[in-house]
């Protein structure tokens, strides 16, 4: 078996590390505690598998090699957020510092307004309850459509990174899906919407990417706001996770799949729109970006 196959590198290893180190994880530091258990689950596992996948420059120049350095700092975000616990403002605040430093260490101003902009998504992400799965489906919907838009724009190289992001957040996910077993909580979801982003100003600045393309996939997921409503419980347990219960209920089994849903049709639209709307031409390359015509798995 080839261990450097693109389906092992962008989907098998990373979801298979996320679903591992969150369950380990979660008998060590518990099934609560601000979702800490699924950022060390998404985290190790997106940069255990990116390093796999394309290494870790130790002094980065191009925007590709500069995107799994911003994962670490979006990851100690998601950290910070998760130890913040019941002040979700403070992990904010962190988490939109982060978001506008990386962006703008990618992008220049115009990544850092990105930055900014993103941190408002964020904001309305943390909003979603803690102990369902309803922002972890919509962070895997919108990283699936950025891996089929940059497919189409012509990075390989940015499809897997987007799909790996996918696979990561999912294999947390499935924590929570169809029994919620353990908190995503402010934790997880700064850490996979900073690298979401990251990911996506990456794009915008490698290939040609329609701007209304990256406006809909970043708008999809705001599909939590739809379908947020009373936490489905909350998930209880001993330090080594035994005997944990939760509440279930309709709510976490069903509102995911509404979630995912409306997510899906947006991205159906925003994908929809960059094969056949269209975007002219590749965009110059900024700090180093390598346009579609560059990209290493090209050559």
């Amino acid at each position: 078996m080839d261990l450097h196959h693109p389906f092992v590198e962008s989907v098998a290893l990373p979801l298979l590390l996320s679903l591992a180190l969150t369950g380990i994880a979660r008998g060590f530091v518990g099934a609560a505690r601000g979702g800490l258990a699924a950022v060390i689950g998404v985290g190790g596992a997106v940069i255990a598998a990116t390093t796999w996948m394309s290494g870790l420059s130790p002094a980065p120049t191009s925007t590709l090699s500069r995107l799994p350095w911003t994962f670490v700092a979006a990851i100690v975000a998601g950290w910070i957020a998760a130890v913040a616990g019941r002040r979700p403002a403070v992990g904010w605040l962190v988490a939109a510092a982060v978001a506008i430093a990386a962006l703008g260490w990618l992008g220049g101003v115009r990544g850092a307004i990105n930055g900014a902009i993103g941190s408002l998504l964020l904001a309305a992400l943390m909003r979603a309850p803690a102990d369902r799965a309803d922002a972890a489906a919509a962070l895997v919907i919108a990283a699936l459509g950025l891996a089929a838009a940059t497919m189409g724009a012509g990075s390989l190289a940015l499809f897997q990174q987007a799909l790996l992001l996918a696979a990561a957040t999912g294999g947390a996910a499935l924590w929570l899906w169809p029994k919620p077993r353990l908190a995503f909580g402010p934790g997880a979801t700064v850490a996979a919407t900073v690298c979401w982003l990251a990911t996506a100003q990456a794009a915008s600045q490698s290939v040609a990417i329609a701007p209304l393309t990256l406006g809909l996939l970043a708008a999809a997921l705001l599909a939590t706001i739809v379908t947020g409503g009373r936490h489905a419980g909350a998930v209880h347990g001993d330090r080594w996770g035994l005997g944990v219960a939760a509440r279930a209920g309709r709510a976490a089994l069903l509102r995911p799949l509404a979630t995912a849903a409306i997510a899906g049709i947006i991205v159906a639209a925003a994908v929809g729109w960059q094969f056949y709307g269209g975007a002219a031409g590749p965009p110059a390359a900024t700090d180093g970006a390598k346009p579609a015509a560059e990209d290493p798995y090209l050559k």
